[in-house]
């Protein structure tokens, strides 16, 4: 999905289902990076990021699209979209928002 935002050839994943453990609970973290494309924006790196492909399915575009006539074009609030950062100094960080309260 970043590949559409970045640099041919440049979008690359250092680290694949690597496990993380907390307190409470142990979560699967999967990072994937690319160089942007100069008209490419942090923000349009997230807007193609999301929704996750892992809360869609494949081909994502096509099942929004069918989700979207399913609902009756009702927006889904917080669910699968995201909450987090951008800072002014370029750091971004985000989570998926899946079973959460908000």
């Amino acid at each position: 999905d970043i590949g559409r935002v970045c640099e041919i050839g440049s979008v690359h994943v250092p680290l694949l289902m690597n496990i993380e453990t907390y307190a409470t609970v142990h979560q699967m973290i999967t990072t994937v990076r690319g160089k942007l494309l100069r008209e490419s924006s942090a923000l349009s790196a997230v807007e193609a990021a999301f929704p996750p492909g892992s809360m869609t399915g494949a081909p994502k575009i096509r099942t929004m699209e069918i989700i979207d006539l399913l609902e009756n074009h009702s927006p889904r609030g917080a669910y699968s979209g995201s909450l987090g950062y951008f800072s002014f100094g370029g750091q971004v960080d985000l989570n998926v928002v899946i079973r959460t309260g908000v």
